[in-house]
């Protein structure tokens, strides 16, 4: 795997934190330090400039954000970033345009392991599991101890299989017996219907706010104010989390995370320590009593810091040193559970 001297991250919607510290560190990683190019703010991300005749890494979250993405010296990437949810929509020609992308790339990198695991025939000898690159801050959250609020947070985009309702009902739910606040996070065409679902819930006594889009100042204090992270995406019309990178991100801030089993998604909490992971039919009941269980727990916030920084961006990027120089050791994701049902086992 050649060393190319510029990287293109394509972050659609601005839904990855930190990008511009995770280009950064992708470019130092990937380039040896080799000087830093001009970074160029597009819709779908961050493109690192390159020099004259240099090679092109594509860091993407979404294949179809690649494949849409034009630039005059883009010539089929070097590598391709697999995050798992845009191996999940199978339509005949988005299918057909992917395939090609992958099968030019001279490298495929997968986030996840259901990215890894959803690949198919010669691509499977290609790829390599690398995880992705979290910011985390160096300074831990100060809370004030007198605080007996209940913070939860939901973050992702407004749609209805991301379970932003779910999160509601769950803290409608608890508010019969805490003071509780839930942040729901994330732009999308279903917040008329969530601010609907959020009237009966302030009639209860919980405090939600439904702030739509916000930027990544106020994304980031949010997930430093948060107690509990809920994060209950179900599968819908075929597709699945690939992941769910708001878990890490929560959890580089000290926040462990309640987790729907959807897709890929128990990959963001170590099981019983940073997060607890339920079943895709789980209850409104549930998973209120599951938020109760990971708030009393003295080590939890411990637990996903550490979590977290198994993913940093320098552990991260000695990954990527390690692939561009040759040394491929095979990185091995940190222990969760007993497998998941596939996703196509699930009920949505």
């Amino acid at each position: 795997m050649s060393s190319p001297s510029a990287v293109a991250v394509f972050a659609p919607g601005g839904s990855i934190g930190g990008v511009e510290e995770i280009a950064r560190a992708a470019q130092r990683a990937l380039t040896a330090g080799d000087g830093e190019a001009p970074l160029h703010r597009g819709s779908r991300g961050i493109t690192l400039a390159p020099r004259p005749g240099a090679g092109w890494t594509a860091l993407t979250w979404k294949t179809h954000a690649l494949v849409r993405f034009t630039h005059p010296r883009l010539d089929g990437p070097d590598s391709v970033w697999l995050h798992g949810a845009e191996l999940t929509r199978d339509g005949g020609l988005h299918r057909q345009l992917r395939t090609g992308v992958l099968a030019r790339a001279h490298a495929l990198l997968a986030v996840s392991p259901l990215a890894q695991s959803l690949l198919e025939g010669a691509l499977q000898q290609r790829v390599h599991l690398v995880g992705p690159p979290i910011p985390v801050p160096q300074a831990e959250r100060d809370r004030d101890p007198d605080d007996r609020v209940l913070r939860l947070l939901s973050v992702g985009r407004s749609e209805p299989r991301k379970g932003h309702d779910s999160a509601i009902a769950v803290a409608q739910l608890l508010a019969a017996d805490v003071p509780v606040r839930l942040d729901v996070v994330g732009p999308g065409p279903d917040l008329l219907r969530l601010r609907g679902l959020a009237e009966p819930a302030v009639a209860a006594g919980a405090d939600v706010r439904l702030h739509g889009r916000a930027d990544e100042a106020t994304r980031d204090q949010l997930y430093a104010d948060a107690d509990v992270l809920l994060f209950l995406p179900r599968a819908e019309q075929g597709e699945f989390e690939g992941l769910g990178l708001v878990v890490l991100e929560a959890a580089a801030h000290a926040c462990p995370a309640v987790v729907l089993d959807c897709g890929g998604s128990r990959f963001g909490v170590a099981e019983g320590r940073s997060g607890l992971v339920l079943p895709a039919e789980a209850t409104v009941r549930q998973t209120a009593d599951a938020v109760l269980a990971l708030h009393a727990s003295p080590t939890a916030r411990t637990a996903a810091l550490t979590y977290a920084r198994m993913f940093d961006l320098d552990t991260w990027g000695a990954r990527i040193r390690d692939l561009t120089a040759g040394h491929h050791h095979p990185w091995s994701w940190p222990q969760l559970t007993a497998p998941s049902p596939t996703p196509r086992e699930q009920t949505p």
